[in-house]
């Protein structure tokens, strides 16, 4: 993020730049103050942070991604609307221990005290940041026994999740599974998840894995 910002301030002082985009969190939220004090453009910056997706804040930075904060919310319309008849439902979460974890665990679990309804309660087990294996925190979840499991994590703790919950008998004993959307890439996550891929729900943009050998001859 450091040399984000320095880079953007030597940018800005060569060129004149009609807009300016970036990849990843770090960079961006170490960027967009400055180029919003600068009135240039910072459009489809690739991440999901809430915070770049504000019109009123940073009007001249726009997120490419749906926030965390939407996919939490689209978490819980999807329980309300497909378990109408199992609520009140258990739910356990694994979360990232940091901001984008807190994101999404606080989001969720704001729309849970919202729609007692629908959610009993949240188990919340949270997990480095940089795992790459969560056995410990899935066998804590596990051991909660919930009806609803959602990861809110990324990288190779993705994969770890699924396959642990395989592991643990988590793909039968909960009525649904959801894997962050950023998780859904076949070669990445999904095969080596293993059997804990199968049956597992992500709310995403329905994109095409591009290192699927399916889809090699895809025009």
């Amino acid at each position: 993020p450091a040399q984000a910002a320095t880079a953007m301030e030597e940018l800005l002082a060569a060129e004149s730049p009609f807009y300016v985009t970036s990849i990843g969190t770090p960079g961006a939220l170490a960027t967009y103050g400055r180029l919003n004090q600068a009135c240039v453009p910072q459009p489809f910056v690739a991440s999901s942070h809430p915070a770049l997706g504000d019109p009123v804040g940073p009007p001249w930075t726009t997120g490419l991604q749906m926030s965390y904060t939407t996919e939490a919310l689209l978490w819980g319309a999807w329980l309300k609307q497909n378990l109408a008849d199992e609520v009140p439902v258990t739910v356990a979460a694994l979360v990232m221990d940091n901001d984008f974890g807190r994101i999404y665990a606080d989001a969720f679990e704001s729309w849970a005290e919202a729609n007692r309804d629908v959610v009993s309660s949240v188990t919340v087990v949270k997990h480095p940041p940089g795992a790459a294996s969560v056995t410990k925190e899935m066998a804590e979840i596990a051991a909660a026994q919930p009806e609803v499991f959602l990861a809110m994590t990324a990288g190779e703790a993705c994969a770890s999740a699924m396959d642990e919950s395989a592991k643990f008998g988590l793909t039968q004993t909960t009525f649904v599974r959801f894997t962050p959307a950023g998780c859904t890439e076949n070669v990445t996550y999904m095969m080596p998840a293993g059997a804990g891929a199968d049956g597992v729900y992500a709310v995403g943009p329905g994109l095409v894995s591009l290192n699927d050998e399916a889809y090699a001859g895809d025009a």
